[in-house]
């Protein structure tokens, strides 16, 4: 088995001619340097007796306040700013209108009874109470063109389904 070591003579690991000659020039100087910072010193150091005393330094350290406040104080602060806080919201947000029948026109009232079907659930009775005893009832006239102008359209409506429904 032949190998051929010609193809591996030029590997792309190339060293500089003179590393070998100053290598172990080098390498005393890197020792060098570690020995010499393993004989530094820190530069901290620790005051004689200063973790016998440590404790009781803590334990009669007094303690300063950064803010002192008083408790009368505090609750005024808290009275004013409650105070605050419900004069604002009375004062912004005003009694809602009051909606009566006479706030109400006749279209709107017609179209919400025609809408939501409450007839249905009503006697004539109810019907003729509430037209007795509501002012919008007794205030509303009509003129006649406006009543012809309404038969003629209910009129021409109920002659024109039939001939809708029969095609």
């Amino acid at each position: 088995m032949k190998k051929n070591w010609e193809s591996y003579s030029d590997s792309g690991f190339k060293v500089p001619e003179t590393y070998f000659d100053t290598f172990e020039e080098h390498l005393k100087e890197n020792l060098r340097l570690v020995d010499m910072a393993a004989h530094k010193e820190d530069g901290f150091s620790v005051p004689q007796g200063y973790f016998e005393s440590l404790d009781t330094r803590i334990k009669n350290k007094k303690v300063m306040i950064l803010w002192p406040l008083n408790k009368r104080f505090i609750t005024g602060a808290l009275a004013a700013a409650a105070a605050a806080l419900i004069l604002v919201l009375f004062l912004w947000n005003p009694a809602p209108q009051e909606n009566t029948f006479e706030n109400l026109s006749a279209s709107t009232l017609h179209d919400y009874l025609a809408d939501e079907g409450i007839q249905e659930f009503m006697t004539e009775d109810d019907l003729t109470k509430i037209e007795d005893n509501n002012s919008i009832f007794q205030s509303f006239t009509m003129s006649d063109d406006l009543l012809f102008e309404m038969i003629d359209d209910q009129v021409l409506e109920d002659e024109l389904v039939p001939e809708i429904s029969d095609k």
